[in-house]
């Protein structure tokens, strides 16, 4: 598949903090399409353990940061695969705290 250099974004995702728990809870919507760039905020004073299985833990959101997932924009291809969902948890002996998780998605149009 041949990409543009034309990235858009897909519309923003976002997980109420407040009632998360130390289960993973899942965003409920799974990546539309692959993603070129990905984005996740988190607003709350928890941190925040992510998953793209709803059991391994693959990354930690730290209170009140956020990270972007990149990669060399020289290859022009998605990095994560359409249909990828995530899933939020607490840490162990965490509280839930007032926020959000905002995840921002850019993706390639194609030709």
């Amino acid at each position: 598949m041949a990409f543009t250099n034309r990235v858009t974004w897909a519309p923003l995702l976002s997980f109420d903090t407040s009632i998360l728990t130390t289960s993973y809870q899942s965003i409920g919507t799974a990546l539309p399409q692959p993603a070129f760039i990905l984005k996740l905020l988190n607003t709350s004073s928890s941190n925040v353990l992510i998953s793209i299985d709803g059991v391994n833990d693959i990354d930690v959101i730290p209170a009140n940061s956020f990270f972007l997932y990149d990669e060399d924009k020289g290859t022009q291809r998605e990095m994560l695969q359409q249909g990828t969902l995530f899933f939020f948890k607490l840490e162990t002996g965490a509280v839930a705290s007032a926020g959000h998780i905002y995840l921002v998605e850019q993706y390639l149009l194609t030709n």
